[in-house]
């Protein structure tokens, strides 16, 4: 086992599950303490930070004490004072990362800000990777940085966008500025977060979301003229502005007018991750989002799985990839606009090889880019380890 010890904080998607799997197999000693990203239950070697959900026919005055102990940023108190312990047994590590400022998602920013004190007193190199959702990503869709955003539906949607614009507060800005300032670097997974943080010195370029080899398939599509095309649409409920479902949900809908039997039209909806992986098994052409200038996680594991996937791929994203060829489009870059995603749809639809083209790119892009031992490489790099040791 290698004396480089490492522990990994907070966990979205499976970004740091996957890339502590991948360490291990480099033989380093790597702990994940996380809560499991919420309903899907990620694996995690310390668990931490559940919270158990009260009905929502809570009386009046225990919501009002909710909302004052969220406010004053101490909700999940009782979690911190029952599990401490596994704070407190923790030794010291030569690298620690953050999957986000608020890597315990329902936890307060306090509570959070006063675990991430207590963790960087076991480490000299602590890191912020930037992921999900926090102050400088926010501010960054409000000012309009981006061309569209996540965020571009806040105005008359205020109630529906609480959890977002909550990092807006002053409160949650010092969080982000007390990681940022505790950091050596700042690690943006995705080109919107390198954007959104890249008036600071210390942010790295991009460094791909790691993909386990496992899930990459074996062969691509190969599909006949007379094959029936399946759409799978993972529809994350309460996302659905932000991802921007009803502008795909539009788009497919027309097209079923169109082709009649020619395509089948799949939707699920909020399922346990292994479930969800499952789901999309007979796929062709797969909906992400159309709001993001990258791929995330859901992206990546449909493009490994041989699917033409629906995501962002914007200029500013396809940088990052070194010698890419443009030639070969591994997947299709989906913008917020109903009537250009049903001509990207139906050109596929009249061109079958092109399907069966951009599958076969989305699965090399992955093998190149993003399997999990060569990405792995790529944090301990900036991690300051010298991999030819």
């Amino acid at each position: 086992m290698n004396s480089f010890r490492i522990l990994l904080v907070g966990d979205f998607s499976g970004v740091h599950s996957t890339l502590r799997e991948a360490l291990r197999k480099k033989n380093f000693d790597v702990t994940l303490i996380s809560d499991g990203d919420s309903y899907k239950d990620l694996p995690s070697d310390i668990v931490f930070g559940k919270v158990t959900k009260n009905n929502d026919n809570r009386g009046f005055l225990k919501k009002i004490c909710n909302y004052v102990l969220t406010l004053l940023g101490v909700n999940g108190i009782g979690v911190y004072i029952k599990n401490r312990y596994k704070i407190k047994q923790l030794s010291s590590f030569d690298v620690i990362q953050l999957i986000n400022p608020q890597p315990f998602q329902e936890i307060g920013w306090l509570i959070n800000l006063y675990i991430i004190y207590k963790l960087n007193r076991k480490t000299k190199k602590m890191y912020l990777c930037a992921l999900g959702e926090d102050y400088y990503w926010v501010k960054s869709c409000i000012k309009k940085r981006f061309k569209y955003s996540a965020l571009d539906n806040v105005p008359g949607n205020k109630r529906k966008y609480r959890y977002s614009l909550k990092f807006l507060k002053l409160y949650y800005k010092v969080l982000n500025d007390y990681c940022v300032a505790i950091s050596e670097k700042i690690i943006p997974g995705l080109v919107d977060y390198r954007i959104a943080y890249e008036h600071f010195d210390k942010c790295t370029d991009v460094i791909p979301l790691p993909i386990n080899k496992n899930f990459v398939t074996t062969k691509s599509l190969s599909l006949k003229n007379d094959d029936k095309i399946v759409i799978f649409h993972g529809w994350q409920v309460g996302k659905e502005l932000k991802k921007g479902n009803y502008i795909f949900d539009r788009a497919i809908k027309k097209l079923q007018e169109k082709y009649n039997e020619q395509i089948e039209y799949v939707i699920v909806k909020n399922v346990p991750y292994d479930e969800y992986v499952k789901s999309f098994s007979r796929a062709h052409l797969f909906i992400d989002q159309c709001y993001s200038y990258d791929k995330g996680v859901n992206a990546l594991l449909g493009m490994a799985a041989g699917k033409v996937v629906f995501s962002g791929f914007e200029p500013e994203a396809k940088r990052y990839y070194e010698k890419y060829d443009e030639k070969y489009t591994p997947l299709i870059n989906a913008v917020p606009d109903e009537d250009t995603i049903f001509l990207q749809i139906d050109v596929l639809l009249l061109n079958i090889q092109k399907i069966n083209n951009i599958s076969a790119a989305a699965r090399e892009f992955i093998l190149r880019y993003h399997l999990s031992e060569d990405v792995a490489d790529n944090f301990l790099n900036v991690w300051g380890y010298d991999i030819h040791d």
